[in-house]
């Protein structure tokens, strides 16, 4: 976790490196979109990705919708999970005392 949280603060500037400005700027070896574009679809094709920003977001859609649908399925046998009038929240049991 350490790692985790020093990289976010890196990132944000919440936290410096003395000396890390002598070190190249990745962001000087990023291609530009010109070059990318037409790499795309084969890029695409190669990590079953959708080349397009519909299929792309057609995929997500359906990925989330299946996964949103085995929660609905499950919720019933999720004694660790109470939906009440005030939101969701975790049990008080579940499955520590069923050990």
């Amino acid at each position: 976790m350490v790692f985790t949280y020093l990289a976010k603060d890196l990132r944000t500037g919440d936290i410096a490196v003395a000396g890390a400005g002598e070190y190249a700027d990745w962001s000087a070896n990023l291609l530009p979109w010109s070059e990318c574009e037409p790499l795309l679809e084969g890029f695409c094709a190669q990590v079953g990705l959708p080349d397009t920003a519909a299929g792309f977001v057609a995929q997500l859609r359906g990925a989330h919708l299946a996964a949103a649908a085995r929660l609905d399925a499950g919720y019933a046998d999720n004694t660790d999970l109470v939906i009440a009038e005030e939101g969701p929240r975790r049990s008080s049991g579940g499955a520590a005392r069923r050990r």
